[in-house]
């Protein structure tokens, strides 16, 4: 899976540090919070208002990046399960609900860090320049721009596992056969056996029943598993995210 020592030992170290390093700053930041619960939501003073906002947010950065650091420990500790043998468990792994769930947590954690940081960003610099505006702010507010942002991470991190008719986010198929030199067929290829085998158009189908067309017509020739969104690498990270980040 991870073929260098050095990014071994680094996924590691980063995971460890991620999971110690957010539970200690999670700790702290929570319990300062509620040092101030004495203090209402409608009648904080300015600086205590901006401190509790600012204090919010690290909170759900910290969680955020836990998730990383949970993602880093899983895509390494399967490496170690399957060192030395990974080629051979190489589709097994990527079709897997388990990679599927890393590469979930990992972009989760991505994008909502990204958004968070842009949040707390803009609060920052609006205390700083508007400072006289904070004085009029709610804390409601500031909670509801940190569950936007958990509900526009969860969108982006699990609209691939939504089942589209379309099966937009499937790109190849592990599908053992005797028609290719391979047995990872694009997902074009496997419509178009099903198009040749039934004397149908199934694009105007749906996914599924492209799906329930092939090993109904091939008895020993089954769907083992999908190669979408999260299976594209070993490490279960989008190249499309990998791209756009680079």
């Amino acid at each position: 899976m991870i073929a260098s020592l050095f990014l071994r030992v680094l996924f590691w170290i980063m995971g460890f540090l991620a999971l110690i390093g957010n539970i200690a700053t999670n700790f702290v930041t929570v319990r300062e919070m509620f040092s101030d619960y004495k203090n209402s939501f409608t009648a904080i003073p300015n600086t205590k208002f901006v401190k509790r906002a600012n204090n919010f947010f690290i909170i759900n950065l910290t969680i955020f990046d836990f998730l990383m650091g949970v993602y880093l420990l899983g895509v390494v500790g399967k490496g170690v399960n399957y060192s030395g043998i990974y080629c051979f468990v190489d589709k097994e792994w990527r079709s897997s609900n388990l990679c599927s769930i890393l590469g979930t947590l990992a972009v989760l954690s991505s994008e909502a860090s990204a958004i968070i940081m842009v949040s707390m960003s803009t609060f920052r610099m609006v205390s700083i320049y508007k400072s006289f505006l904070t004085r009029t702010m709610k804390f409601k507010w500031i909670v509801l721009a940190g569950v936007l942002c958990w509900l526009a991470s969860l969108i982006f991190a699990f609209l691939p596992w939504t089942p589209l008719k379309s099966g937009y986010f499937v790109s190849v198929v592990w599908f053992p056969n005797h028609f290719f030199k391979t047995d990872t067929v694009s997902k074009h290829h496997l419509i178009t056996i099903a198009k040749q085998v039934t004397g149908t158009n199934p694009t105007l189908q749906s996914w599924f029943k492209v799906k329930e067309t092939i090993p109904y017509k091939f008895k020993y020739n089954e769907i083992k598993g999908e190669f979408g969104f999260y299976s594209q690498t070993s490490v279960c990270m989008p190249r499309s995210f990998l791209c756009f980040y680079q």
